[in-house]
């Protein structure tokens, strides 16, 4: 029998070796939690970045599999489309919240000290928040403007109409009714403006080009049936109801209206469909001996404010469509062409009257883009106010919520991705080496715009722009056409003069970013350098995911099937080497061909994305997307890795490219979704995250997806 006293001594040994093999594993496991906790960055921004990342996402959804439900299926549960609204995605949120913050600074009572550019941009907006007095002027402000104009005649009775287009010029001559038209910045039939001359972007020039329509797509008009057709043609039948039109007539002038615009439709629609036109330049006297029925002389002396004779030149996108035009206007008669016209400019001014044209409005956008609501009154005063007096309302916004810090670290952000683009530009094969030379010059002229400009903290510079405005806070509807007349006649007026360089092409409280063709030149307005696509303490796998590949995306504009046509000073020149063409074109229609293959299920039916029509975007995505990680990689060899975002569980690579899809996260109506796939030049979120995924080498490897798994796929397309 063993004793009991080494039973003991034993038992307490393997006690103590137990307990110290605890305490060492315990050790061990503390120092992996302390260093696990040093690598893991929990700022208050790091926390709210992870918890927004995490809201979007649903991580029960193979990456590999569909990255958009990966990265925003929890975004599409979470944010349900506004009741006035089409669709959500994280820019119409930044717009919303842009527009509160608007509210809050234009609401603001007038101060002694103010601009009075700022105190105009207050004015016009209590005047069309002023609804009471609205809803008492009722339709009387239109009704005398079309009288100003030589009267409807389709709120007279054909008889009437009839005697007094005899005693009217005005309504008699269809030309001269458009170009009039013109000076309240109607494009009727006729599409032109005063823009940079093509081939010398330092001087001004006039373009002509097909105007749009009623309807947003030529291909509605081509079924009578159709939901958009009626509603349009239920429109312009309570509008007219709206301003007393005869009931006797009312409905003949309307099949009459609609049957000149379904014409007008089926000579545009090769010219949409492409997503634009051939291009040609010629003096107006040539012009007029191929179109002479349209007559260019009266049209151009009304729609342009300073004297042109018949040698000046114009660029002209579609001849052939203006020669159909003519065509048709001839097989018109005269009532139907003054009724068109008219109608088309009463359907852009029936928005500034009482809620009984706003209640006929909402009802063609419920049809139209499936909203269920209207904007409240304000937000649209706000957007109206910030759409054309954006400079002004812009001073305001900046000086509360943009500060210099940001603009640093953005500019940063522009030329570290503007690095890679020059090395891309080396790596590529199909560029020969006389053309890459002369992109990296554009690349390395290529203008920006950070934030806003200086001169906004100049109250006299910022007046001189709107020096030539008066605004009345009980007249609404004249501070409107007066702004339109104003405004039309300051760009007009450009012709023969110098373009101003320095001039900003873009609001700064827009949420937009934008290229500049014509100046070479990116813009980045404050407004968009917000969170979620910006926040100068992010790591930089978040904001190189989400501001920098837009960054890049902008870049590459300056290179795509558009940009490509306009060299470094913006002039529009063949600067690519023939061959070089030949290898652009081929590359670029691997992703034609990719886009068009994508299917969206909508009103019961299956809807391909146009490739050819979202060409230069999804160019410019999937540079974009390439450039931008590739100079986060760079910065990340540098700098070392930042530290990971809590709970998130991701590689900094993972995150870059979850944060890229996520700038895309959106959800649509139907009927938005149908007019999206028509009429947008970008592909809908849902394949901007998708296309541009499917053609990364860098995303596949970062989420480890099979070669030929759904987000694998082995045939990609490149471009840059």
């Amino acid at each position: 029998m063993k004793s009991s006293t080494g039973q003991t001594c034993r038992f307490s040994a393997l006690f103590i070796i137990a307990m110290i093999a605890i305490i060492c594993l315990t050790v061990v496991l503390l120092r992996r939690h302390v260093r696990v906790q040093q690598n893991l960055c929990l700022t208050s921004d790091c926390i709210t970045a992870a918890s927004d990342l995490l809201k979007s996402m649903d991580r029960t959804v193979d990456p590999c599999n569909d990255f958009f439900e990966y990265a925003c299926g929890g975004w599409t549960h979470h944010n349900n489309i506004d009741e006035d609204e089409s669709r959500t995605d994280t820019f119409t949120i930044m717009r919303n919240q842009l527009t509160n913050k608007l509210k809050s600074i234009l609401e603001t009572p007038i101060a002694d000290n103010e601009s009075n550019s700022t105190k105009k941009a207050k004015t016009l907006y209590q005047s069309c928040i002023n609804e009471e007095l609205i809803e008492k002027r009722g339709s009387e402000p239109l009704v005398k403007l079309l009288k100003e104009l030589g009267d409807w005649p389709l709120l007279m009775t054909n008889n009437t109409s009839n005697t007094y287009n005899k005693n009217n010029e005005l309504s008699m001559n269809w030309v001269k009714l458009m170009g009039t038209l013109r000076q309240y910045n109607n494009e009727i039939i006729i599409g032109h403006n005063v823009g940079p001359y093509e081939y010398n972007a330092s001087t001004y020039a006039i373009k002509l080009y097909p105007a749009t329509l009623g309807l947003s797509s030529a291909d509605f008009y081509q079924n009578t049936s159709s939901r958009q057709y009626k509603a349009y043609h239920k429109l312009i039948q309570e509008y007219t109801k709206l301003l007393n039109a005869p009931l006797a007539t009312i409905e003949s002038d309307i099949e009459d209206i609609l049957l000149f615009e379904s014409r007008l439709a089926n000579i545009s629609r090769p010219f949409e469909k492409n997503g634009g036109a051939a291009y040609q330049r010629m003096s107006i006297r040539k012009l007029s001996r191929l179109v002479p029925n349209i007559n260019w002389k009266t049209y151009f002396e009304l729609a342009i404010p300073v004297p042109i004779n018949d040698t000046e030149s114009v660029g002209i996108y579609g001849l052939d469509y203006f020669i159909d035009v003519q065509e048709l206007v001839d097989q018109t008669n005269q009532r139907t062409m003054v009724n068109y016209l008219l109608w088309r400019f009463v359907m852009n001014r029936a928005n500034n009257l009482d809620s009984r044209f706003e209640k006929v409005q909402q009802d063609y956008y419920k049809e139209i883009f499936g909203t269920k609501s209207q904007s409240a009154r304000w937000k649209k005063c706000i957007d109206y106010v910030n759409n054309n007096m954006g400079m002004a309302a812009s001073a305001l916004y900046v000086h509360q919520y943009f500060t210099s810090d940001s603009k640093a670290k953005a500019d940063e952000i522009i030329e570290n991705i503007k690095l890679e683009f020059y090395k891309i530009l080396e790596e590529i094969t199909w560029m020969d080496q006389e053309t890459k030379h002369d992109a990296k010059t554009k690349a390395t002229v290529m203008e920006q715009h950070i934030g806003y400009p200086d001169y906004l903290n100049d109250n006299d510079k910022l007046d001189e722009e709107y020096a030539h405005f008066n605004f009345e806070i009980d007249k609404y509807f004249e501070n409107v056409v007066g702004f339109l007349k104003n405004s039309t006649n300051k760009t007009q007026s450009k012709l023969f003069t110098e373009v101003d360089k320095d001039k900003w092409t873009i609001m700064p409280s827009v949420v937009n970013a934008h290229y500049h063709r014509y100046r070479n030149l990116m813009s980045f307005p404050a407004a968009v350098l917000q969170t979620p696509l910006f926040d100068k303490n992010y790591p930089n796998s978040l904001n190189y995911g989400a501001i920098g590949s837009i960054v890049g995306h902008e870049l590459t504009h300056g290179f795509d099937s558009n940009g490509r046509h306009h060299d470094q000073y913006g002039n529009q020149r063949l600067w690519w080497h023939p061959n070089t063409i030949d290898r652009f074109v081929s590359k670029s229609q691997c992703m034609v061909n990719q886009y068009n293959n994508y299917t969206i299920r909508v009103l019961n039916e299956d809807h391909k994305i146009n490739g050819m029509l979202t060409l230069s975007e999804n160019i410019a995505d999937n540079g974009g997307i390439k450039q931008s990680f590739r100079a986060f990689k760079k910065l990340e060899l540098k700098y070392g890795a930042d530290r990971l975002l809590p709970g998130v569980n991701l590689t900094q690579n993972q995150l870059f490219f979850l944060k890229y899809a996520q700038n895309w996260c959106q959800s649509m109506t139907e009927e938005g979704m149908l007019t999206a796939l028509k009429t947008w030049k970008h592909t809908p979120g849902k394949y901007r995250v998708i296309g541009a995924l499917h053609n990364s080498r860098d995303f596949a490897r970062a989420y480890n997806c099979p070669d030929g798994s759904p987000m694998n796929p082995v045939h990609k397309c490149e471009v840059w």
